[in-house]
């Protein structure tokens, strides 16, 4: 167990259906209130979670709302989070859009890095998946346009990891009930910029030494961060 007055960390909460976000136990999160947790800690069991990078929040979101949070009290380290008795939300916002940009620039480096490995028409395929999720930010695409894009994509899904991202870039909720489907669709940006990102990681470390993919997931955390930042209206400031 290791104890610190107060650590800056990342975390993302998801959206009810009425758009507010709330906490995984269903509770509001509220800008500017303290959490507390009076029980045992224990890493993805018992206390209030965080990560200190943000790149490493996203293997955790349960949905797009970004925060940046305040950890506190009794505090324990894991890889890549970490549980604290005490977390306070500094700032948040919906994050939707600006991780499915992420993505789809994680999944172009992807290509870039590792691309060779397929075919032109594969390699097209994986670009289109990338603009069609580009299109549809902009409301020029629907979600089947989105699923028939990943599904191009996915001939190559196997041979690349380039191939691996774009599809994730690509991928759409799948139809469902009017609640289930808002929740998976909250769920998928930050799903899914997780899976570009790793991907684009695994790609740099294709044919370099090992360290690449460390130096590419430090890029990685260094763009998003600085993304977030200005979306919360902190950049400038200390992480």
């Amino acid at each position: 167990m290791r104890r610190y007055d107060k650590v800056k960390a990342w975390h993302f909460v998801r959206k009810n259906p009425n758009g507010c976000p709330v906490l995984r136990d269903g509770r509001l999160a509220v800008l500017g209130l303290r959490y507390t947790h009076e029980g045992p800690l224990e890493l993805c069991e018992s206390g209030l979670h965080a990560s200190t990078r943000a790149v490493d929040a996203l293997r955790y979101a349960p949905g797009s709302v970004a925060c940046r949070v305040e950890c506190s009290g009794r505090l324990r380290y894991g890889y890549d989070k970490l549980v604290c008795s005490a977390r306070t939300i500094l700032a948040m916002d919906d994050a939707e859009e600006l991780l499915w940009r992420f993505a789809c620039d994680c999944a172009a480096r992807a290509i870039e890095l590792y691309g060779s490995d397929l075919t032109e028409d594969q390699r097209d395929a994986c670009w289109t998946a990338i603009a069609m999720r580009l299109a549809w930010l902009e409301g020029l695409a629907d979600d089947q346009m989105l699923r028939d894009a990943a599904s191009a994509a996915t001939a190559a899904y196997f041979a690349s990891a380039a191939a691996y991202a774009s599809v994730a870039t690509a991928a759409a909720a799948a139809d469902a009930d009017a609640d289930a489907a808002a929740a998976a669709a909250d769920a998928a940006a930050a799903t899914y910029a997780y899976y570009a990102a790793y991907a684009a990681a695994a790609a740099a470390a294709g044919n370099v030494r090992d360290y690449a993919r460390v130096d590419e997931r430090d890029a990685q955390n260094d763009e998003l961060e600085r993304r977030l930042q200005e979306l919360l209206g902190l950049k400038g400031t200390t992480r």
